[in-house]
């Protein structure tokens, strides 16, 4: 995908001017697995696009431990550690996987947000899609039981549990990897439980079949 398609239809970007701005000064980046793209303390320097993979935010408790506070998959998500642009990071962002990015240079893409109107309209409207989106997240960690969060997270991120590791999921959900583990283990064994129930079933007769039963009889 090249980068005016990346941003007419990921992004949204409709007016011709902020698509010529948006190819004249992005930043395509490859991001290895493992690769620390934002680290807590310093200063943004890039507004960051995820483009493919996965990626984690994640801080150090007390104890030096890292505790994962969220994970993203879905291309257009800003890679931000502060909704200040100007302001230092508050998380260290990870890529989980081999993946890329694309952004802009922070001074250049805060001067576009103040100039240009449908910029500064997107990027309201990210941080609207923020402000739910983490109250949702916030509303289901401090409320919801160990396997109501496990479901969440489920469905909130198909197929994601199967690609990342055990210990950033449980951590992100505020729990052990020993629950975690058991509670993925249960899913696997109702899963193939209800496959082998569905397998066992006796398939119903063909038309043809039980026609060919009524002549005989």
């Amino acid at each position: 995908m090249d980068r005016e398609t990346f941003f007419r239809e990921v992004m949204g970007v409709q007016t011709r001017e902020l698509l010529d701005w948006g190819v004249e000064n992005a930043i395509e980046k490859t991001v290895w697995k493992g690769e620390i793209l934002l680290r807590a303390g310093e200063q943004q320097t890039h507004l960051w696009l995820l483009v493919r993979g996965i990626f984690r935010g994640f801080r150090l408790d007390e104890q030096g431990q890292e505790v994962t506070i969220c994970i993203d998959n879905r291309p257009g998500e800003t890679l931000l550690g502060n909704n200040d642009l100007l302001a230092a990071s508050l998380v260290t962002v990870e890529a989980l996987e081999d993946g890329a990015v694309i952004g802009f240079p922070m001074d250049k893409a805060v001067e576009c947000i103040k100039s240009n109107q449908e910029m500064m309209a997107l990027y309201h409207k990210r941080l609207v899609r923020m402000a739910n989106y983490n109250a949702s997240v916030k509303s289901i960690l401090c409320q919801g039981t160990a396997t109501q969060r496990f479901d969440w997270f489920c469905k909130e991120y198909p197929g994601l549990i199967e690609q990342v590791n055990n210990r950033c999921v449980a951590s992100f959900l505020g729990m052990t990897p020993v629950t975690f583990s058991r509670l993925r283990h249960g899913v696997a064994t109702k899963e193939a439980r209800e496959n082998k129930e569905k397998s066992s079933r006796p398939g119903k007769k063909s038309p043809s079949g039980q026609a060919k039963n009524k002549k005989k009889a």
